[in-house]
C-alpha cells in the first residue's frame, strides 16, 4: 500500500499542475530521443544529423496541416544469380 503524507501529496499536485516548457517536436527530440542500434549517429539525437526531419516535426504540429508523407528509403535491388 502507497502511503504519503500530506505535504508529499501536496508536491505531487503541485508538480503535475506546474507549468511546462513550451517546445517543439523537433526541440523535444533533441531533448529526450537517444540513437543507439543501426545508426552511426550513438548518443542525443540532434536534428543537425538529418536537417530535413525538422521541416517534417514542424508540418506535423502544424494544424492546418491535413497530411503528411513521408518516403521510405530506397533499397538497391539485389543480384540474383
Amino acid at each position: 500500500m502507497l502511503r504519503m503524507t500530506v505535504a508529499e501529496l501536496i508536491d505531487v499536485d503541485r508538480s503535475c499542475w506546474a507549468k511546462r516548457e513550451k517546445l517543439s517536436a523537433w526541440e523535444w527530440a533533441e531533448k529526450n530521443v537517444t540513437l543507439s542500434g543501426a545508426t552511426p549517429y550513438k548518443g542525443p539525437y540532434r536534428t543537425s544529423y538529418t536537417p530535413y526531419v525538422r521541416g517534417v516535426l514542424d508540418a506535423l504540429e502544424d494544424w492546418r496541416t491535413h497530411t503528411v508523407c513521408w518516403p521510405g528509403a530506397r533499397k538497391r535491388p539485389r543480384r540474383q544469380h
